[in-house]
């Protein structure tokens, strides 16, 4: 099928690697122009439905826009993928603030002891200052690659489970500044999601 490869011994899989982008499609006669809503990012972004309904002349009759939301187990969702919880390891997992990115300030003995059994998941080697100090450390992609790292972050979420020893698991909060591309923003709510959101500047 489009979109797969055969690789040698197993069945085709996906290139891309992350969940299809899911979006809510609305008309009503009332309104002159219809909308299309992102309630999902994946592999394709909100520019690429406006380039496509540009190249087919119906940019007139649609707006697109974001509404992408981080809500309780408890609450019904319209789309699949958007409580807080959904790519969560059983290990509680936290997001390391930009402030604490690449290892700007000194680690206290008690950051330390907690890091000795902490796990990080990276992207970009954001956290790699901290890697000599961690249980165990995976990069999703050093060079930023986001479509490696896309492919990859559900299993790197699963392998953290199977860290023995590992009481928390810490992965980088992702700052993309008007960054639309549709992976960086899959990558970003998927490490946002395993972390239930939680942001921390200190890892005692």
């Amino acid at each position: 099928a489009e979109g797969t490869k055969e690789q040698q011994g197993h069945s085709p899989v996906c290139q891309v690697g992350v969940e299809s982008t899911v979006a809510k499609v609305e008309m009503s006669n009332e309104q002159t122009k219809g909308s299309i809503t992102i309630l999902r990012h994946g592999a394709i972004s909100s520019s690429s439905i406006r380039e496509a309904l540009a190249k087919n002349g119906l940019s007139d009759y649609f707006e697109v826009s974001d509404s992408v939301r981080f809500t309780s187990e408890k609450v019904s969702n319209v789309a699949p993928g958007q409580t807080i919880k959904h790519y969560s390891p059983n290990v509680p997992c936290f997001m390391v603030d930009a402030s604490r990115q690449c290892q700007q300030n000194e680690l206290s003995q008690e950051e330390k002891a907690i890091l000795a059994q902490s796990v990080i998941i990276d992207y970009g080697k954001r956290l790699s200052g901290y890697q000599q100090h961690v249980l165990a450390y995976r990069d999703l992609s050093v060079e930023g690659d986001a479509s490696m790292a896309a492919s990859s972050v559900f299993e790197t979420l699963r392998w953290s489970e199977r860290i023995q020893g590992a009481n928390r698991v810490f992965v980088p909060d992702i700052i993309l500044a008007n960054n639309e591309d549709a992976l960086d923003l899959a990558v970003k709510d998927k490490l946002t999601r395993a972390a239930s959101a939680v942001i921390v500047n200190t890892f005692a």
